[in-house]
Order: C-alpha cells, then sequence, then structure tokens
C-alpha cells in the first residue's frame, strides 16, 4: 500500500487535488484500507521532554469498509527530518504515547511518505 501525498504548501492550507471532508480536514493521501486527513488548523511545533524539537498534528484515518474514524497525533522530530530517516511517534488524542512508525526518505511507504510531509511543511527537510 503506498500513500499518495500531494505537495503541501502553506501549512495544509493550499494543496493542490486535497479533497475537504469538513472546513478543519483535509484529505492528502489514501490506500486500499483507508483515507488520511490531516487537521490543518492543528499541526504545531513542541518538544520532547529532552528538548528536542518536534513537529507534528492530529490526524484522521477514515476506514473505508467501515465508514468509522480514527483520530491521532503524530510528530517528527527536527534531527530526524534532517538527516531523512527516523520514528514518526504516534499520540492518542490525550497525549499518551502509542506508537513508533519508522520512515526513510524517498521510500515511498505510508509512514515515510507522512513523515516526508510533516518535514516540508515544518522546513526541516533541508
Amino acid at each position: 500500500m503506498k500513500i499518495k501525498i500531494c505537495m503541501m504548501l502553506l501549512g495544509f492550507m493550499l494543496c493542490e487535488g486535497a479533497v475537504a471532508q469538513s472546513q478543519d480536514f483535509v484529505k492528502i493521501g489514501d490506500t486500499e484500507i483507508f483515507d488520511l486527513y490531516l487537521n490543518r488548523g492543528a499541526y504545531e511545533f513542541s518538544a520532547l521532554a529532552n528538548g528536542k524539537p518536534i513537529f507534528g498534528t492530529v490526524v484522521q484515518y477514515r476506514f473505508k469498509a467501515t465508514n468509522k474514524s480514527s483520530f491521532f497525533k503524530n510528530y517528527v522530530l527536527k534531527e530526524d527530518c534532517q538527516r531523512g530517516y527516523g520514528k514518526m511517534r504516534g499520540y492518542d488524542l490525550n497525549d499518551r504515547f502509542s506508537e513508533y512508525l519508522d520512515w526513510v526518505k524517498g521510500s515511498g511507504t505510508v509512514g515515510s511518505d507522512y513523515a516526508e510531509a510533516l518535514c516540508r511543511v515544518a522546513s526541516w527537510d533541508k
């Protein structure tokens, strides 16, 4: 399954071909199993407890078979964006850690495409 991420400009607000589910959520990709939406008003710069900078947003996974949704927060580390690989961090909406998602720039995996998009929006991909 490969997710198709459209180019994100101006913090998810101008995305050619994006389909708005509502005012706040913008569809940025899909797989055979789910559609992926980002909340364009919920992205944020923050830091881990050790002070390392992170960037992320609220995401919605809408499952095609059931039309049910799950919501999470996903973040990338600045240092991971700059080196081109790392672990995207997943949290529930109460900020409880849920999982790591490995990613490598250019690999074409779902997690990698999504992490690369976050790195671009944060301008940490250089």
